[in-house]
């Protein structure tokens, strides 16, 4: 008896449920479950025909595929009673975005029915308010790859309670979606926009079971396709239209249009398979409001449904994700940098100060202007140029060279004006000079002023000064010897200006007339690829290359990132000048580069060779033109060339 009379209750609740769920699907033998037709105010607003569109949190209903489209994280909700008799449906998901891995959601849906009476066998209420509810759990995740592609899948938990019986099932959906004129390198912006749904629903049929049969939700297909139209400057509309079958119904047909309207108003229109659909919205900021409107068989639905996006943007993710992983590769490339300065200066400080204990007093000066060079604010550079010069003018005085040593101490004095064995040794050699040159007081003025001029590198002034003593007195050696070194500073100066200027030009040739190459590949192996000297002025977007070219670009920065952690410089320099070619504004490309033009540069000075350094810090220069370090390091390294082509005793 009471079996009979729960059987009754329960076909009862399930008839009534079938009518106010699926009323438009008369012919699938009320096999479909209630949860077949999908949910959201803007799909059911266009008929259903959501399967290529499917760009919002309710695609784990539609296509999870879609999901992989959104690029926020967003919350939709929505209450409904329908057709009245105590039926209602609800829905909640949330769809969070990643970058990385794809977009997950999770999804709530639940019809019931609720005062139901139960009766015996024979018509005695045995229970005034019996519900019958069914809820489906959802977890789904899409994913975009690329332009083209994006999959995805849903899987289903579906639970159904009526009486206190509970039956379950578990269920599998797959989507892809696909913009197949994008594939084709269509130009077209209405025929780019076209895309094309496919999904497969329960693809893993759940089986619910009360009492004693299992009840299958029958494993369906929809096919959709949709795209855009643009009619005015703030105005498009959408078309959209799916083919859905199941194994027991035939083919259905959906079809729907919106129209949005300063982005800020929406207005649809649908067919459920011959049933109208209508519906509207309204987006203010991050809010969304949205009315569906259904004209069913038994009685007309409306839907309201409200939709929170917020966070932000997986494009502003990937960005604030790529500068952290920047700022770390910089971190560890600007540390290594400073770890080979901090190791190259330790190297020539000691050797400054062996080359001084051995009384190699030239080769301790020129290790000490390397070291201005490369650390001028190093705490022990002046004091051991200072030491350097005045064993420097101690040798020539005992060597009877008194106008080097009046330079040597002249130069001691402009780098520590307070050393009084370099001032007593300038009055010494001075007062030594004047006696054997017999100078007049005018003439050891004049003598004077080319002495610190020459000495503070002002060649012009010293010029003019020894060529004034040397012509009243031509028999003053030590001022035409002076001289004969300041001319020749002077000419290295003006061959090195004269050099400068022609590499200048020769860049803004090569600038000029460059082509742009392609995204070299990758498998060029690295050695083999030639060095590029600049990129050139408009190169190709990096958003209208290839995959296949920013895969390519992406590998050489990477590989360059390796080459210069390992301390594979010319290799690093190779694969970013490389990339720089091809996309100039890649991730810090030119900020890499030019930390190791400056890092190879360093070396070479600090090995001697000079020419090559400056050749280095002159290709720094062309990547980043303002940056004071490297406009620093190539004038002192021009100094230093013309100063060591003078002839004669360093200075």
């Amino acid at each position: 008896m009471r079996c009979r009379c729960t059987a009754f209750r329960l076909v009862m609740a399930g008839i009534l449920l079938v009518w106010a769920a699926v009323a438009t699907a008369a012919d699938d033998a009320g096999l479909r479950s209630v949860f077949a037709r999908g949910a959201g105010e803007r799909a059911l607003g266009l008929g259903g025909a959501y399967g290529a569109v499917a760009d919002d949190a309710t695609a784990a209903f539609w296509n999870p595929a879609g999901l992989g489209l959104l690029k926020r994280t967003e919350f939709q909700a929505s209450h409904t009673d329908l057709i009245g008799l105590g039926f209602y449906e609800q829905y909640g998901t949330v769809a969070v975005p990643s970058w990385r891995l794809g977009t997950f959601a999770v999804s709530l849906r639940r019809f019931g029915v609720d005062g139901i009476e139960g009766r015996d066998d024979r018509g005695g209420i045995t229970d005034p308010d019996l519900e019958n509810t069914e809820s489906e759990l959802g977890f789904a995740y899409g994913r975009s790859l690329g332009e083209i592609w994006s999959v995805g899948a849903a899987f289903k938990y579906q639970q159904q309670n009526v009486a206190g019986y509970t039956g379950n099932g578990l269920g599998l959906d797959v989507g892809v979606l696909a913009r197949p004129f994008v594939a084709g390198g269509v130009s077209s912006p209405v025929l780019r926009s076209v895309r094309v749904g496919l999904t497969l629903r329960n693809i893993v049929e759940p089986n619910v079971r009360l009492l004693e049969e299992d009840v299958p939700d029958p494993t369906g297909m929809r096919l959709g396709t949709a795209f855009q139209v643009p009619v005015g400057e703030r105005v498009h509309m959408m078309a959209t239209a799916d083919l859905e079958k199941t194994r027991d119904m035939g083919t259905e047909v959906h079809a729907g249009l919106e129209m949005v309207l300063l982005d800020l108003l929406a207005l649809r229109v649908g067919s459920n398979d011959g049933t109208l659909a209508a519906g509207a919205g309204v987006r203010w900021r991050d809010l969304a409001f949205n009315y569906a409107f259904e004209d069913n068989e038994i009685d007309t639905v409306h839907r309201f449904g409200l939709g929170i996006t917020f966070g932000s943007t997986t494009d502003e993710r990937r960005l604030a994700d790529q500068e952290k992983v920047e700022r770390e590769i910089n971190d560890r490339l600007a540390q290594a940098f400073r770890t080979d300065n901090e190791r190259r200066i330790a190297t020539l400080v000691a050797e400054t100060k062996s080359a001084l204990a051995q009384e190699d007093h030239a080769r301790a000066l020129e290790q000490v202007r390397v070291l201005h060079v490369l650390a001028p604010d190093h705490p022990e550079a002046d004091a051991l140029e200072v030491r350097a010069l005045l064993a420097t003018a101690l040798a020539a005085e005992s060597e009877d060279d008194l106008a080097a040593a009046a330079l040597a101490f002249q130069q001691c004095l402009r780098v520590d004006p307070g050393k009084r064995e370099a001032r007593s040794g300038l009055n010494r050699v001075n007062a030594e000079s004047d006696l054997r040159t017999a100078r007049s007081s005018e003439l050891r003025a004049v003598y004077d002023i080319g002495l610190a001029a020459f000495a503070a590198g002002e060649l012009d002034s010293a010029l003019v000064a020894f060529e004034q003593v040397t012509r009243l007195d031509t028999s003053d050696e030590e001022a035409r010897r002076l001289l004969g070194h300041v001319q020749e500073a002077i000419l290295t100066r003006e061959k090195i200006a004269a050099a400068r200027k022609q590499a200048a030009d020769d860049a803004r040739v090569r600038k000029a007339a460059q082509t742009p190459p392609p995204a070299p590949s990758t498998a060029v192996a690295v050695a083999e690829s030639p060095a590029v000297e600049v990129p050139a002025t408009v190169a190709p977007s990096f958003e209208s290359m290839s995959l296949k070219e920013r895969a390519e670009i992406a590998d050489l920065y990477r590989r360059g990132v390796d080459a210069s952690e390992a301390g594979r410089r010319a290799d690093a320099i190779r694969c970013w000048e490389l990339v720089l070619s091809a996309e100039p504004d890649y991730r810090q490309v030119a900020d890499h580069l030019k930390q190791e033009y400056l890092a190879q540069g360093m070396e070479a000075f600090a090995d001697g060779r000079l020419n090559r350094a400056i050749d280095l810090w002159e290709k720094a220069k062309t990547v980043a033109p303002n940056d004071p370090r490297v406009n620093g390091y190539l004038e002192r390294a021009y100094e230093h060339k013309a100063r060591i082509r003078t002839a004669g005793r360093p200075g």
